[in-house]
């Protein structure tokens, strides 16, 4: 309980600072965080583990975590138009009742065709419509002659087509014009012209919207509902003349509805060419912000609530400049004269890039970045950057089937990084890329049941499988991954070229990877491969490989192989497929040094590079910011010296690989690729991190052990520890309103807490770690001193430093508060008064000290912790040793109790210590001895001051008499009230002597 009682102390206190800092104003979407408590069972066959996914990221746009799409070949291909008649241009004209007891809409539609194939058959898509037979004509638009009608067809509930049978074949090459009424449903399913509600001054207002991708244009009016059968579409909307209508296009005219006084019709412009599911129309008594005039060539509004007015100059300042942004970008216009962006209320999808009326979940459109949270205003641009991004990728160019619809949304979930970054640097959104795709999306690929990024799909419910994290996140990281390899200039000068190629039209892969392949040919850019032989591999195969480097330290060479990476492994050896790919290997040993570049081919396992470039001495990381779609690991040796770097000047490896390190190992761990002990050594350098990626992922892991020890009796403490962090993340990252970027909350906030709660949920599980039965699959190392000393070092450096100096400015406080040079506390030189942290000595100028009591001197290791002069054994006696003491002296005897072992100075500076009592004595982290964590007297971080304390905890824990220089106190009782009273009262107090601390639960 001792440290779960210093953590909750550390919570207190910094929540009551993080407080000052916001108001709360009620959970937002908390991204970061470690779960709830809650039970995690055995796997019901008591043999296997869980697999972990390394993120909670909810989606903002569809699904998030894949469907098992098990289609076989040409399975559903009856459902499928025949393509023999083309629509051209739609005339759609509706009349939405929207009304209670009512929901229905009146609809018109005159479709003309080309007839391409020579048929008596018109198919067309319709699904839940009421269609007038009388009213169903053919005729040919040259002559105007009509075609008889002989028969239809209505499968609406088996196939969701309609056919239309005609007495003679129709001609290729002739247009013949279709017109039908219909009647419409308003359904509450947030699909096809749908409706919704909203309540405004105690007032339920409705709304009717629509929602077409990927197969619901059907539901509103019968049309050709596939990608590759683009039209025209000129829209009619009925509405009361006291409301607003909008469309896709401007409106032009509206006029009375002859025999309906108080309606009207809005007449809008014909639209461009483009697929029926960007169809889009609404009817409401929205009101039409407009943007700051200046922003954009392109009229742009939001159209929301009219008591939301207020939450739209966010919105309505980012939208037309990231619009800019692309237009610049891709080197074409926005080929609209609008561009509109509605909040609706009720919204199945976070968004919708319809062509010039993009609706929105109200969420992602309606901010105030001066109360919302960081995160609340981050995803507002980058939903915003998302669908303005599909104005190219998808509405001017769209996939040709919906197998391959990761061209619209792998492309916008890798433009929307681009386009936040351009109007909101201050988000470093590019870096927070592996964080939200890369490193999400492995969770999910690392499976046997994930899929290929192309796979064949023909029905709805197949088609609608598709919107998934691979489709998304990994396509965007592929994409991410081929910019790099071809160069990213090149690559966008390629990308402009496919959209110049293709506009208006569709494409499939191959005619992005034509188009990537002449452009980077025309610029001499030299690949082993062409580029569709490489990016096919990561297309059509599932999954994505382990690069395991193993170093030759004498040649300066190493042997690099590839293998398919999976979190668990099944009995099942079937699968024909090979799983290898082009892998693009990329290393350095220096980043300031251009990157090495090399490549394992599709049929090589293995292969060897001859050089690195790279001394025996020297690191190597591949992978350089993590470009590429793979997971790394390493020799033990280049763990180590990669280690080491970390902890001697981490900025030496760029924050996207820091976080590429933490990741990879813990995930390796998890797997029993490398001991849990190589991971954890990465972690050692973490007290000196300031930059939010690396933390991100190392938090995500810290969330699987959370989830694996929480209710485990084999860890008492973690229970507590858990809870506590729950309640202050959830605090500082979901509820306050700091500063609005990621980063400079996770300044004020984490980096002042989770930062040191890291290194204390670690420790805090350490001393029953060992006992852990292996049939949890946990291989997290036995308790290592290291970071238990880190920790405690981490507590008292950061929770004091920033959180209770209060006086402190610029480096200046007065003696009486703690905080100077050679005083209490922290400073560059000393750390606990007359040298008691430096980088020579940990304890204190040759101060002594006298404990006694259940424990033994030493804390987490006998009377020298981390070693000592002579110190105990650590974690559960053991016998005298030698440390890293510095000309200190003590003894040591054999034995002793959990939190025992001998004696002898710690980590440093000329003491004694002598300890009696199971366990031996010491001095614990410097002082004159006595023990933390256990009974006994003395001094922690000591100084020249002096301490006694009685019973387990008591006074002399964490610093018996104090901590600065010349203070004494005395604490007496269990636990940290006389622990905290005599060390933190004489501490904090000065030159004062030592006061009791009252706890508040």
């Amino acid at each position: 309980m001792a440290i779960s009682r210093s953590l909750l102390f550390v919570l207190l206190v910094a929540v009551c600072a993080a407080y000052d800092n916001g108001q709360y104003d009620g959970p937002d979407e908390v991204e970061l965080r470690l779960l709830e408590p809650a039970v995690v069972p055995d796997p019901v066959d008591g043999v296997s583990r869980w697999w972990y996914t390394p993120s909670q990221k909810a989606h903002i746009y569809r699904h998030k975590y894949p469907k098992n799409i098990e289609a076989q070949p040409r399975q559903g291909e009856d459902l499928r138009l025949p393509g023999d008649i083309m629509p051209r241009l739609y005339t759609i004209r509706l009349l939405p009742f929207i009304e209670v007891g009512n929901w229905t809409t009146d609809g018109y539609v005159e479709i003309v065709v080309d007839c391409v194939i020579s048929t008596v058959n018109i198919s067309m898509n319709s699904l839940d419509l009421t269609i007038d037979l009388a009213s169903v004509t053919v005729a040919d638009v040259q002559t105007g002659n009509p075609i008889d009608v002989v028969n239809f067809i209505d499968e609406q509930s088996t196939r969701e087509l309609i056919t239309i049978q005609v007495s003679q074949p129709l001609t290729v090459g002739r247009q013949y014009r279709i017109t039908m009424k219909f009647i419409s449903i308003l359904n509450a399913l947030l699909a096809g012209f749908y409706r919704s509600s909203y309540v405004e001054n105690g007032e339920t207002k409705y709304l009717a919207v629509t929602q077409f991708e990927a197969t619901d244009a059907r539901r509103s009016f019968p049309c050709f509902d596939e990608p590759t059968m683009k039209a025209n579409f000129t829209v009619t909307v009925g509405r009361p003349e006291t409301w607003t209508s909008t469309s896709n296009m401007p409106l032009i005219t509206t006029e009375p509805i002859v025999g309906m006084p108080g309606y009207v019709w809005d007449n809008y412009q014909t639209s461009v060419i483009m697929s029926s599911y960007l169809v889009a129309f609404m009817v409401s008594e929205f009101i039409g912000i407009p943007a700051e005039p200046g922003l954009s060539n392109v009229e742009f509004r939001i159209w929301a609530r009219a008591d939301a007015r207020n939450l739209t100059d966010y919105s309505r300042d980012i939208g037309p400049r990231i619009l800019e942004f692309f237009e610049s970008f891709y080197n074409i216009d926005y080929p609209l004269p609008k561009q509109d962006m509605a909040a609706i209320p009720d919204f199945a999808a976070g968004a919708m890039e319809n062509w010039g009326l993009i609706t929105y979940r109200e969420q992602y459109l309606l901010v105030d970045p001066n109360t919302a949270t960081a995160r609340a205003i981050q995803l507002a641009a980058v939903v915003s950057a998302h669908e303005l991004a599909h104005q190219w990728f998808g509405n001017l160019v769209t996939m040709d089937w919906w197998n391959a619809l990761w061209l619209n949304e792998g492309f916008a979930s890798y433009m929307e990084y681009l386009g936040t970054d351009a109007v909101e640097p201050d988000f470093k959104m590019n870096d927070q890329f592996i964080l939200e795709n890369l490193q999400y999306v492995f969770g999910i690929d690392a499976l046997e049941t994930s899929r290929p990024i192309n796979i064949e799909v023909n029905t709805p419910a197949e088609i609608n499988s598709m919107f998934d994290a691979i489709s998304y996140e990994k396509g965007s990281c592929v994409i991410r991954m081929c910019a790099d390899f071809i160069g990213f200039e090149t690559f966008q000068r390629g990308l402009t070229r496919y959209l110049n190629d293709n506009a208006y039209g569709n494409a499939g892969q191959d005619n992005l990877w034509a188009a990537l392949q002449t452009q980077a040919d025309s610029e001499n850019v030299l690949l082993p491969a062409t580029v569709k032989e490489i990016m096919d591999t990561w297309t059509f195969k599932m999954g994505f490989p382990l690069i395991t480097v193993t170093r030759n330290y004498q040649t300066g060479g190493a042997i690099v192989t590839q293998n398919r990476f999976l979190l668990r492994k099944s009995n099942d050896t079937t699968d024909p497929i090979v799983y290898q790919w082009w892998v693009p290997l990329t290393y350095t040993s220096d980043y300031t040094q251009a990157t090495k570049r090399d490549w394992l081919s599709v049929n090589e396992v293995s292969k060897t590079l001859t050089s690195l470039g790279a001394a025996a001495n020297q690191w190597v990381i591949f992978n350089v910011d993590q470009q590429n779609y793979y997971r790394v690991a390493y020799d033990a040796a280049n763990y180590g010296l990669i280690r080491d770097q970390l902890i001697a000047d981490h900025q030496r490896v760029s924050d996207n690989n820091r976080a590429q390190l933490l990741d990879d190992a813990f995930t390796l761990a998890l797997i029993e690729s490398i001991a849990y002990s190589e991971a954890l050594d990465l972690t050692l350098y973490l007290k000196n991190e300031r930059d939010y990626v690396p933390w991100h992922a190392v938090l995500s892991e810290l969330n699987y052990i959370d989830i694996m020890l929480y209710n485990l009796v084999e860890f008492p403490n973690w229970k507590v520890t858990s809870h506590s962090t729950n309640q202050l993340t959830k605090f500082l990252y979901g509820t306050s309103t700091f500063p609005r970027t990621e980063y400079s909350k996770m300044k004020l906030g984490l980096l002042f807490a989770l930062l040191m709660l890291s290194f204390v949920t670690v420790s805090s599980i350490q001393p029953v770690f060992r006992n852990a039965p292996n049939s949890h699959g946990i291989r997290v190392r036995r308790y290592d001193p290291m970071i238990d000393m880190k920790s405690e070092e981490f507590l008292l450096k950061y929770f004091k430093y920033k959180w209770i100096a209060k006086c402190y400015k610029k480096g200046q406080c007065h003696n009486d508060h703690g905080y100077e040079r050679q005083s209490y506390g922290y400073s560059q030189s000393s750390y606990g008064g007359h040298g008691g942290y430096s980088e020579s000595s940990y304890g204190g100028e040759k101060s002594k000290g006298k404990g006694k009591g259940k424990g033994g001197g030493g804390s987490y290791g006998g009377g020298g912790s981390y070693g000592g002069g002579g110190g105990g054994g650590s974690y559960r006696g053991g016998h005298g040793s030698d440390g890293y003491g510095m000309e200190s002296k003590g003894k040591g005897d054999d034995g002793g109790d959990d939190y025992g072992g001998g004696g002898g100075g710690s980590y440093g500076g000329q003491s004694k210590g002598k300890g009696k009592g199971k366990g031996g004595g010491g001095d614990s982290y410097g002082g004159g001895g006595g023990d933390s964590y256990g009974g006994g007297g003395g001094d922690s971080y000591g100084g020249t001051s002096k301490g006694k304390g009685q019973s387990y905890g008591g006074g002399g824990s964490y610093g018996g008499g104090g901590h600065s220089g010349k203070s004494k106190g005395k604490g007496k009782g269990g636990g940290y009230g006389g622990g905290y009273g005599g060390g933190y009262g004489g501490g904090y107090g000065g030159r004062s002597g030592g006061r009791r601390i009252q706890w508040i639960w």
